[in-house]
C-alpha cells in the first residue's frame, strides 16, 4: 500500500475510533451525572451498594443507538428500579423513563383514566340532592417554560388556583349540608395549584411538612390566602368564601397520585373530615429536579410527607372507609363512593 493511502486509511480508522470513544464517553458522562446526584440526594440512597450499582448500571448501557441520552435510558431505569424510586423520571426532549413497576391496574382504573382526561368530568362542580356540594380537583400542570421563571410560575400557579377556587366557591351560595371533594381524577401535577384551590377549606397554619435527608423539616403552611414552603411563597389567592361548619368528605382512588396524594394529606388538617374510597397510587414522595442540559433533566425523590399529627406517609394514602370500585361519574347519585359519603354525612 502506498504511504499516502496507508496514512489516509490509518487516519480514517483513528477518526472512527475517536468518534466511538466520544459517543461512549458521553454515555458515561450522563449516567455518571445521574449517579452522582442520586447517591448524594436521593432519600433511598442508603438502600444500595453504589459500587455494585454503578457497575451493573453501566453494563446495561444501550450501545446499539447513537444518541448518548437514549443510550443511557436502560441504565438509568435500572438505577431507579434498584433504588425503589417509583416517582423519579429521566426526561429527554422526546423520551422519558422511570423504574420498572407492576401497578396491576384494574378495569376500574382504566375507567378512571378515561374520565381524568375528559374535562367534562375532571373539572366539575355540582350539587347533589340540593344538599351536598361536589367538587372535583383535576390534574393541573404548569408547562416547563412556565417553570423557568419563578415570577411567571407563581403568577400562573395563582391564576390556575384562583380559577379552581372560584369554582369551589360557587357552591357557597347553596344551603349545603356538606361538601364532597373528589380526588379520584387528580393524578398529580402542580401541588400548589391543588392546595391553592382548596385554601377556603384548609384554614391558617401548618398543612404538612417534608422530611428527608436534612436535619430540619420543611414546613408547608397557609397564611391569609397564601401558601409558603418555609418562607417562600408558592401560591396566593383571594380566599373569598368559607365552608366553616360544613361536613367534609374526601374521596380517593387508585389513580390519585403525587400532588393529589399530598393534597389528601393536607386535608387531614380539617376537623372531622372523613376519607372514603380506595388507597392511592403510591407516589407520595416529594421530588427534586436536576437539569443536565436544555433538553435533558431528571427528577428523584428527596423527601417524605408528614401530616400535622407527625404521621409519615412512605407509600400510599389509605382512606378511613374503603369502598372498592363502583365509580359512576356520569350519574353521581349512583356512584358507590358518593352514596357512602352522603350516608356518612346524614348520620353525623
Amino acid at each position: 500500500m502506498k504511504p499516502i493511502l496507508r496514512n489516509l486509511y490509518l487516519l480514517a480508522i483513528l477518526m472512527i475510533f475517536c468518534s466511538i470513544t466520544s459517543v461512549f464517553g458521553q454515555q458515561n458522562v450522563i449516567l455518571d451525572s445521574v449517579i452522582r446526584v442520586l447517591a448524594d440526594k436521593s432519600i433511598y440512597r442508603n438502600r444500595v451498594n453504589w459500587n455494585d450499582l454503578k457497575k451493573t448500571a453501566s453494563e446495561t448501557l444501550d450501545r446499539t443507538v447513537s444518541d448518548p441520552a437514549e443510550q443511557a435510558l436502560p441504565a438509568i431505569r435500572r438505577l431507579y428500579t434498584e433504588l425503589g424510586d417509583h416517582h423519579g423520571t429521566f426526561m429527554t426532549k422526546t423520551k422519558s423513563v422511570r423504574s420498572y413497576r407492576n401497578d396491576g391496574h384494574s378495569t376500574s382504573d382504566s375507567i378512571l383514566y378515561r374520565y381524568a382526561f375528559d374535562e367534562k368530568y375532571a373539572f366539575r362542580t355540582a350539587v347533589i340532592d340540593n344538599k351536598y356540594g361536589y367538587f372535583v380537583l383535576p390534574s393541573a400542570q404548569l408547562t416547563r417554560e412556565e417553570y423557568t421563571d419563578s415570577l411567571i410560575a407563581i403568577t400562573r400557579i395563582s391564576q390556575m388556583a384562583q380559577q379552581l377556587q372560584d369554582s369551589l366557591c360557587s357552591l357557597n351560595k347553596y344551603d349545603l349540608k356538606g361538601l364532597i371533594v373528589d380526588l379520584r381524577l387528580c393524578m398529580g401535577g402542580t401541588l400548589w395549584v391543588d392546595l391553592g384551590a382548596l385554601i377556603p377549606l384548609l384554614g391558617n397554619g401548618n398543612l404538612f411538612s417534608i422530611t428527608g435527608n436534612s436535619s430540619k423539616d420543611d414546613q408547608i403552611r397557609l397564611v391569609n390566602g397564601a401558601i409558603y414552603t418555609n418562607n417562600t411563597k408558592q401560591v396566593n389567592t383571594l380566599n373569598s368564601c368559607s365552608f366553616k361548619d360544613k361536613k367534609i368528605v374526601v374521596i380517593t382512588g387508585p389513580i390519585t397520585g403525587s400532588a393529589g396524594e399530598m393534597t389528601a394529606v393536607a386535608l387531614r388538617k380539617i376537623d372531622g373530615v372523613k376519607f372514603i374510597g380506595e388507597p392511592t397510587a403510591g407516589y407520595l414522595t416529594v421530588t427534586g429536579l436536576h437539569q443536565l442540559s436544555d433538553e435533558i433533566s431528571f427528577s428523584y425523590s428527596i423527601g417524605y410527607v408528614k401530616d400535622i399529627n407527625n404521621r409519615v406517609y412512605r407509600k400510599t394514602f389509605v382512606p378511613d372507609i374503603h369502598i372498592s370500585g363502583g365509580d359512576n361519574f356520569p350519574s353521581l347519585k349512583d356512584d358507590e363512593k358518593i352514596k357512602a359519603a352522603i350516608k356518612w354525612m346524614d348520620t353525623q
